[in-house]
């Protein structure tokens, strides 16, 4: 285990499984202009309840770090790394898959399961399918005191919400930190995933959508979707009617 692992979610039990998304504190490491940025990847580990056996391990990173280059320093740098999954996973029964959200890439080169929305096998954690809304976002508490990160810090902080339209079709929301809001209505059929039926952009403040998506006042968009946010301000999506059409065929 990466020495800068940090649990910030919940695991999740389903059956005689228990799920656990695995983030780090390693993005803040490289404020300190020694350090060798960076070697963790996110991943979701599934544990054995009555025992605790590790069944499967799944990463959101394929590669393994390597050696990138050095800085002037003569410091090594690493990649790829980060991809954390700060959320608890969300479980789909019916398809017998658990979703999760990860964040941005620590150091180069940008992986592609960054900034993602992905759908794994709940029995093995093969990656069923993944799609990423945010490309090349790379960003280190570093890079953010030089002010030059490659990437916007966009990272999905919060879970995957499964719910239902009207006539009983599933849907899969996911907020992000960029303030929006994507929708998917094909959450079944692999090689159509990761087509956007509606994105809408819920705040302009980075950070909102963290909160937002794990408030339980949030409600399905094809109704009014509302949320008290902690200044007390409330804001309305509404599904347009044009997917609510699309979502019924």
């Amino acid at each position: 285990m990466h020495e800068a692992v940090r649990l910030t979610a919940s695991p999740v039990a389903y059956k005689d499984l228990v799920y656990v998304p695995v983030a780090s504190w390693e993005e803040n490491r490289p404020s300190d202009s020694a350090y060798p940025c960076c070697t963790f990847r996110g991943s979701v580990v599934a544990y054995r309840i009555k025992d605790g056996t590790q069944v499967w391990k799944t990463y959101t990173i394929r590669d393994k770090p390597r050696v990138t280059g050095k800085t002037d320093a003569g410091v090594e740098q690493w990649g790829p790394s980060g991809a954390s999954v700060w959320s608890a996973p969300t479980i789909d029964e019916k398809r017998g898959v658990l979703y999760v959200t990860t964040g941005d890439n620590f150091s180069a080169p940008a992986s592609d399961m960054s900034d993602s929305v992905l759908a794994l096998a709940l029995n093995t954690g093969r990656i069923v399918w993944s799609k990423q809304t945010t490309p090349g976002d790379i960003w280190t508490s570093g890079c953010n005191q030089k002010g030059n990160c490659p990437g916007p810090d966009f990272d999905y902080g919060s879970s995957a919400l499964l719910e239902k339209l009207d006539n009983r079709r599933d849907v899969l929301l996911a907020g992000q930190k960029s303030g929006v809001v994507m929708l998917w209505i094909r959450i079944r059929e692999e090689r159509s995933c990761g087509r956007f039926a509606w994105r809408r952009v819920a705040s302009t403040a980075v950070c909102s959508l963290a909160w937002l998506a794990t408030a339980k006042e949030f409600t399905p968009p094809h109704r009014t979707s509302r949320a008290s946010l902690p200044a007390r301000i409330v804001w309305t999506l509404a599904l347009p009617r044009s997917i609510r059409r699309r979502a019924g065929d």
